[in-house]
């Protein structure tokens, strides 16, 4: 399944045991990377973007404002499971 129209240039995993330890560590790499990130829902992206924004659930976000994202977040089982940060070129958007 295509998320977005751009290629990551960056791809991050976690897999830390215990629930939501990998979440945790994805959403505190990316705060000390300087991004900010939106909310879970289901299973669906979270969408994230550098700098300080106050970031809607996937679900909620227009195709231009998924598009034109820094990053994402996402798992199959964001509870117990592996978390993908893909980081997008800027230039893309």
């Amino acid at each position: 399944m295509k998320i977005i129209d751009r290629q990551p240039i960056q791809t991050i995993e976690f897999f830390i045991e215990g629930t939501f330890n990998s979440f945790y560590e994805a959403t505190k790499w990316a705060t000390d990377n300087g991004y900010s990130y939106g909310s879970t829902a289901r299973n669906m992206p979270i969408a994230m973007y550098r700098g300080n924004y106050n970031i809607s659930k996937w679900y909620n976000l227009s195709e231009e404002e998924k598009n034109n994202c820094d990053g994402i977040i996402i798992s199959d089982d964001f509870r117990d499971g592996k978390v993908t940060i893909k980081i997008f070129n800027e230039e893309q958007k």
